[in-house]
């Protein structure tokens, strides 16, 4: 009798085993990948995000995403399915300071398809729209002084956009903080040119490259469609 309890209750733990007997849905799983980790605290901002071997609802609304850390102060404005697997969210507000600049993103399990799980994303949060996303610096000599070449991408954070016809450099400018010491004529060949929404590119050349931090450059309220302008030593864009 033992023997036949014992079988049965092997068959009946098996089954369960099968069936995901009790089984509770996982929670805050890392499947989910945003645009950018980094989210500038600017007061608005879009952030695209990709889902990994999953597929969302026919229908996403607001209530099915959470946001925590530091972006619970943040508002949910809109939120876009851009595909199976893909949506966006456009939120306002001023995050909090109360989590160690980490902002958090929770889009809940009945969003998707398999409902299994809610996965997570987590964002370092800043200060500054514009950054740096590509640099590089080459050399060349003219008349025996040795002239260094600089080429930087500038892009933005929080889904904003260059505005292509404000790109110039009669709206994006090149100074000084010191006319008298560091002339501006030391920063030779300047130019700005648009790449697509999200980059441009700033050129200049100059004869002692350790004085760059003595020149700055400006991006005019109207290169951006957040309308945000900023000065920057051209050492430290971003920073």
């Amino acid at each position: 009798m033992n023997r036949t309890i014992s079988k049965l209750l092997l068959v009946a733990l098996s089954a369960c085993a099968l069936a995901s007997c009790g089984e509770e849905k996982e929670t805050n799983q890392t499947a989910m990948t945003p645009d950018s980790s980094f989210f500038a605290n600017v007061g608005k901002g879009t952030i695209v995000f990709t889902l990994a071997d999953v597929t969302l609802t026919d229908t996403l609304e607001a209530g099915q995403i959470e946001l925590g850390g530091d972006f619970a102060s943040l508002a949910i404005k809109t939120v876009t399915r851009l595909s199976e697997t893909s949506f966006s969210i456009y939120v306002e507000g001023t995050c909090t300071a109360n989590n160690a600049n980490l902002g958090l993103v929770t889009l809940k399990s009945d969003a998707t398809k398999e409902n299994k799980e809610n996965y997570l994303a987590s964002f370092s949060i800043g200060t500054e729209l514009f950054h740096v996303a590509q640099s590089s610096a080459s050399s060349h000599s003219t008349d025996g002084v040795m002239y260094t070449d600089f080429v930087k991408t500038i892009g933005l954070y929080n889904g904003a956009k260059w505005i292509e016809d404000r790109i110039s450099t009669v709206n994006i400018g090149f100074q000084t903080t010191d006319p008298t010491n560091y002339p501006l004529t030391n920063l030779s060949e300047t130019s700005v040119a648009y790449v697509d929404s999200s980059s441009i590119t700033l050129n200049y050349t100059i004869a002692d490259a350790s004085t760059i931090g003595k020149y700055t450059v400006i991006f005019g309220q109207g290169t951006n469609d957040f309308s945000i302008s900023k000065t920057y030593a051209l050492d430290s864009i971003g920073k």
